[in-house]
């Protein structure tokens, strides 16, 4: 937390689809796949309503569902954090 507070900038990938493409020799070895990769700033959510929003979305990607409720309680014990992407660059190798 104090990285991201001294510095709000952050960078991330994602893979999906991976699958390796085998070969007779060693270098001739690769991989199939879909990626993003981007960066942004980063920083931590206050208020309870973009929390509970934020909570929301990471249960219904989670579960399916986005019913949930937060207590306020449990809203005061976690850390939410949001990353507004600046730039994003995508790659793939597919078959």
């Amino acid at each position: 937390m104090e990285l991201i507070r001294e510095n709000p900038m952050a960078g991330f990938e994602m893979d999906t689809g991976y699958e390796l493409k085998t070969a007779a020799a060693a270098c001739g070895h690769s991989a199939y796949f879909r990626s993003i990769i981007g960066q942004g700033r980063v920083s931590v959510v206050e208020d309870a309503e973009e929390k509970k929003k934020g909570l929301k979305a990471v249960m219904e990607h989670e579960t399916g569902s986005g019913d949930w409720e937060f207590q306020e309680k449990m809203l005061g014990a976690v850390c939410v954090w949001k990353l507004e992407v600046s730039e994003l660059t995508g790659k793939e190798n597919v078959q």
